[in-house]
């Protein structure tokens, strides 16, 4: 349906490492009528306060102007709970589900990061935003479907 911007950061997420990236994508400029949409799967190995840690990341989401935020996970179920209305995006139980539904997350012109524990599948996800719009010998039908993918 149109071009987009795939930020895979589907590797590796802290809180930190999360709040940076909000930072870092709320800094980028859209094309007209696209968004700055982040896709979220849990942070995992945080202990006993992981349920804090990331319902305590809808600050930082609201502070970087980030306009979609769709989530995967049992604590990402939390962030998405503790978010104004108007951001909450998909949530479902887990990355597979999310990425099933890949094309109903992002508009022509968005901006797009997928950030997750690597154990947590967010890289499914990615792979589903990526693949958007190439057909089954890998050539996309135009280049104006296929998404600008960085690391």
């Amino acid at each position: 349906g149109g071009a987009f911007t795939l930020i895979d950061e589907s590797y590796n997420a802290n809180p930190l490492s999360m709040k940076a990236g909000f930072v870092s994508l709320g800094a980028r400029s859209v094309e007209p009528g696209g968004r700055r949409v982040v896709v979220l799967t849990d942070m995992l190995e945080l202990g006993e306060h992981s349920r804090a840690l990331h319902k305590g990341l809808a600050p930082a989401i609201v502070a970087a102007g980030l306009d979609v935020v769709h989530t995967a996970g049992a604590q990402m179920r939390l962030l998405h709970e503790a978010l104004p209305t108007a951001l909450r995006g998909q949530w479902r139980e887990n990355a597979a589900e999310l990425a099933a539904e890949a094309a109903a997350l992002i508009q022509p012109g968005d901006v797009v990061m997928v950030k997750g524990s690597n154990g947590s599948k967010a890289s499914l996800v990615a792979v589903a935003l990526a693949n958007l719009g190439v057909t089954e010998q890998g050539n996309n039908p135009s280049n104006s479907g296929a998404p600008r993918a960085t690391r």
